[in-house]
């Protein structure tokens, strides 16, 4: 269904420097080897759309091959647990907007497209269908025997009431011996989405595609909006589009805390300092 030829990409940095990550030139993908320049250029250089061309679109081409990537985002025992809302349809638009609140709600609009990440607070009835790929897929029983069981203590725990009674067991036994820390259903859905959504967000960059990761909208109104059912929650939506030619220029990075204020070495109290200004 997809091909996999060279995205194309707007800024002549991203035409210059991903020709070289996506033909390989001089890196060993065997190994997982790239170009760090490259990589570390991707994260630096992108940033949150304040607009969007309401008349630019998105070639399905380029959308897809993002899509493929972010599927290969990791996830906590390879069960996936989540779905993705693409809605591009102007009526739909217009509805998942008045979800949104304040700025939010024009960005919706002008974006040719936006993606609802919904998480799945019952990932345990997935447990089956991933088993039976790992399967197809040429994995080992015994391994996927031992999938399944970590699969079911932290994705299958049922609702938080059980999830919280896990927790405390789980808390108790670990004055004994260590014991995996339980999230509620919210919370280990959420992080598992995430890991996706970085991948989508780079992968839009690298595509010369300007995004709008947002988290203020009426999560009830849109999923009722786009048929989601309760068993899923939506972490973030995502405006996908082409900024104006005069806010994509725009190459200002974004203020962040000092370097030992975030990282720690070997404590927490212990700060770690960057060797190199």
């Amino acid at each position: 269904m997809f091909s996999y030829s060279m995205p194309k990409v707007s800024s002549s940095w991203g035409r210059r420097h991903l020709c070289g990550l996506f033909k390989g030139k001089g890196k060993d993908f065997g190994s997982s080897k790239i170009d760090l320049e490259v990589f570390s250029r991707l994260v630096n250089t992108r940033r949150s759309a304040k607009e969007f061309l309401p008349e630019k679109a998105v070639e399905d081409s380029v959308l897809e091959k993002i899509l493929c990537l972010t599927q290969r985002a990791p996830s906590s025992f390879n069960i996936q647990p989540f779905k993705v809302v693409l809605v591009k349809d102007k009526l739909v638009k217009k509805d998942l907007a008045y979800c949104m609140t304040d700025t939010n709600i024009k960005k919706v609009l002008d974006a040719p497209i936006s993606v609802v990440f919904a998480s799945d607070l019952q990932p345990g009835k997935q447990i089956p269908r991933i088993m039976e790929l790992e399967k197809e897929n040429g994995m080992p029983e015994n391994v996927i025997d031992g999938r399944r069981f970590g699969a079911s203590v932290f994705a299958a725990g049922g609702n938080d009431a059980e999830r919280s009674l896990m927790r405390t067991l789980f808390s108790t036994v670990s004055n004994i011996t260590q014991m995996p820390t339980i999230n509620s259903a919210e919370g280990w859905a959420f992080k598992n989405t995430m890991l996706a959504v970085q991948i989508f967000l780079l992968g839009c960059h690298a595509s010369g595609l300007a995004t709008a990761p947002m988290e203020g909208f009426d999560s009830r109104r849109i999923r009722k909006c786009l048929n989601i059912p309760d068993r899923y929650e939506v972490p973030v939506v995502v405006s996908v589009g082409y900024e104006p030619e005069e806010k994509s220029s725009d190459s200002r990075e974004t203020a962040r805390l000092p370097f030992e204020e975030v990282f720690c070495l070997d404590s927490f109290d212990f700060p770690a300092y960057r060797k190199e200004s």
